[in-house]
Parts: C-alpha cells; structure tokens; sequence
C-alpha cells in the first residue's frame, strides 16, 4: 500500500496536473498515457476516461468504478459496498457507509442516553440529517457549513505565526474520499506552516478510521506521542521532526513507561548516551543545579496519564489478591476513547 500511495501521490502532483492544464492540447499518445496511468490508479476504464476528458468527478466515480458488478462505492469510506435501486445512474442514491453503521450508532447512542445519563428523547438519533447540514451557517460568512470548500488551514497558520509553541497533528483515512489524504498533505504544504510544526498520519479505515482496531491503536500511540513533548532549555521547544543531532529530541522517542494495575516502578533517571546520564530531581528553575552550573539544556518535564482500569477479580490470581486476569498482561498504549482518571 505504501508503494502504491508513493507512485500515486507523485503522479497526481507531477505529469498530472500538466496534463490537466493542457486540456484539448495535449496530444492523442500523451492523453492515452495519462488515461492508462489513471487506470492504474483509479480502476476506471481508460475508454472511461478518455470520455471525460481525464477529469474524474468523485460523485461519478462512486457509481462507474464497480458498475459492471452493480455495485457502489461509499464516499466517508470506500471498504463500504452498496447497490442502488437503479445500476444506470449518474450519482451513488443511498450512500452504503450510512447504512453500515446506521444500526450499531443508533443502538449504542440510545442506549447511552437513557440507561446511563437518564436523557429522554422521543425525536429518533439520525445518523446523518441533511437538514441539519443546511440548517448549520458557517460564522460570518452566512453560507451553509458544507457548501462548497472550507479552508481552514489560513486560520491555523495565523495561529503558528503568532504562538511559536502551536504545533498540528492531522490524523486521515486512507479509504476517505470525503477528506482525501493526499488532499490534506497538499493543503498543508501550501499553509505556510513549518514542517517541524505539523504532523500527517495516515490510517487504514475511512472517515473514522478508529472504527478498525488496528487504526485506533495506532492513531492513540501517535496521537500519545504527539502530546508528549520534551522542553529542550536551547531556546527551542523540541517538536516532533526536530534532529536529535542539533542536541533537540524526538518525543516518539522520548522515555515512556506503561505501569499495570496494581504495580509500582522506580526510575531514578535516564541515559542519553553511552557516557552520560540525568537524574531526576524536583525542583524550579532557578534553585536547580543547572541553574548554577550556568547549562540548563537539561531540564525537562514529566509528565502522568491516568486512565480507568476495567473491574478487578477480587478472587487471588497467582498469589496476588484483587488483580484481574487481564491486568497481568501488557495491553500496550492505551485507546484514546479511554476516560482520563486522575486521583
């Protein structure tokens, strides 16, 4: 997937939009070219393509890709398959990704509502409302919130230019054609915002890519990253792309330990390299031995997250009382959907 990714991405900013900008002046061998390339890519048929000139319209896409199956796509997410009541339309009719998670929402929503936090609703939950799409008006501007192309990336960069610590991290779908990733990667690079300031990740899974395990445990180890950062007393806080060679970390790869239920540990300090190390001592800035050696390069920050454990066996589990069978066993990071406890 990845070396697919790289060659599509690479065309797609590259020979291209070239050709797009040619239009009716590119010539027949270059324009069949660019239709088997797009074929590649796309699956659509080179005939197809020719046809419409290489411009592929997303809502049309949706219905001619697996047309000869009588089959369509979903938009927020592609792994969807759907089929309409007429296989000779234009435009998808009923969007297959509202119907995959139709059911499983609206139990878990209404449920939620009433047994836990006592709501009572007589109006059905509706997954998605069209009117309350209309209905939504973007600030200012009087337009409906999903009319046509929100840009919002002027704002973040505002942001970056007059707060030097504002850093962005953009999580994607791979299967996503409603927030195509390359298009965010594109948007970003036009933002003005430096790349040591922002991070791009991309996910297997569509809109909300959480929906597949896999996606949300990486996405929670990312994100978890992202939020941990390391102070480097040079002047400059570290971020994520910085060069450990210019004395700054990574904080992907900053010291992180997970402690199970029921388990203590001691960490007396931590080891930078094969002939130094730090220790940890609790104290300000300017009573601090850094301080009065003149180097604070050295202070840091350490940060705790808590986060709710599922109910103990009271029963003994291998000598020990009250740990459940499932806590003895390394989960890893934790979801994000997890609730923060703090004691």
């Amino acid at each position: 997937m990845d070396g697919f990714l790289s060659q599509a991405k690479e065309f797609a900013a590259s020979e291209y939009p070239v050709a797009l900008f040619k239009g009716d002046s590119l010539p027949p061998d270059q324009k069949q070219v660019i239709a088997e390339k797009l074929h590649k890519f796309t699956g659509l048929s080179t005939e197809y393509l020719r046809r419409c000139h290489l411009k592929i319209n997303k809502g049309r896409f949706f219905k001619e890709l697996l047309r000869s199956r009588c089959q369509t796509l979903a938009e927020h997410d592609t792994r969807f398959l759907g089929k309409d009541p007429d296989d000779a339309g234009e435009a998808v009719e009923i969007d297959p990704f509202v119907l995959g998670i139709s059911g499983p929402f609206v139990a878990i929503i209404n449920d939620y509502l009433s047994a836990e936090l006592g709501v009572k609703i007589e109006k059905p939950y509706k997954v998605a409302s069209l009117d309350a799409a209309r209905s939504w008006k973007r600030a200012g501007e009087g337009k409906g919130a999903f009319d046509g192309f929100l840009n919002t990336t002027d704002y973040l960069a505002k942001a970056a230019a007059t707060n030097k610590d504002f850093r962005v991290f953009v999580a994607g779908g791979m299967h996503d054609l409603a927030t195509p990733c390359f298009g965010a990667e594109y948007v970003f690079e036009h933002s003005g915002i430096a790349k040591d300031r922002r991070i791009l990740k991309n996910y297997h899974g569509g809109h909300m890519m959480y929906l597949y395990p896999f996606s949300l445990q990486k996405l929670s180890e990312d994100f978890g990253g992202f939020m941990t950062f390391l102070l480097v007393r040079d002047g400059t806080q570290a971020s994520p792309c910085a060069d450990s060679r210019k004395g700054r970390f990574r904080e992907q790869t900053a010291a992180k330990w997970i402690i199970d239920p029921y388990r203590s540990i001691t960490i007396n300090g931590w080891q930078t390299s094969n002939s130094t190390a730090r220790r940890f001592f609790f104290t300000t800035e300017n009573r601090s031995y850094a301080e009065w050696i003149g180097d604070t390069r050295n202070i840091g920050m350490i940060s705790t997250a808590f986060f709710l454990k599922e109910k103990r066996d009271t029963e003994k589990v291998d000598g020990v009382r009250g740990r459940s069978r499932r806590a003895q066993m390394r989960m890893g990071p934790v979801a994000p959907s997890t609730l923060p406890h703090h004691d």
